[in-house]
């Protein structure tokens, strides 16, 4: 339960939208080295997630790069599963006046 916490605290540091959030928590379910670079999702120090943040939105940091390919594949497949419910990303990242402060 606190390591979910601290992935919702996370979640929320960063001024985006819930799309991103959203993103920010799916991705982090799964991997350690989840990070915001602004309103960016870097992700292994290998891919860069941008808004409006599908699939599709992901790219490799290094394009040669077998590993950064690997991992943009591995982020894409992680990006196309339904994202964390709205009830569920509410409860756990917004206070009951919904202004997001935790």
């Amino acid at each position: 339960m606190l390591a979910e916490k601290r992935r919702c605290v996370e979640a929320m540091e960063a001024d985006v939208s819930i799309e991103g959030q959203r993103a920010f928590i799916q991705l982090r379910r799964t991997l350690d080295d989840v990070r915001w670079r602004g309103e960016d999702i870097t992700v292994l120090n290998r891919v860069v997630i941008r808004p409006p943040y599908t699939p599709e939105s992901a790219a490799a940091l290094q394009e040669g790069d077998a590993q950064s390919q690997s991992a943009l594949m591995h982020v894409r497949k992680i990006l196309s599963k339904p994202f964390v419910p709205e009830q569920k990303l509410t409860a756990c990242c917004l206070s009951p006046e919904g202004n997001g402060d935790v």
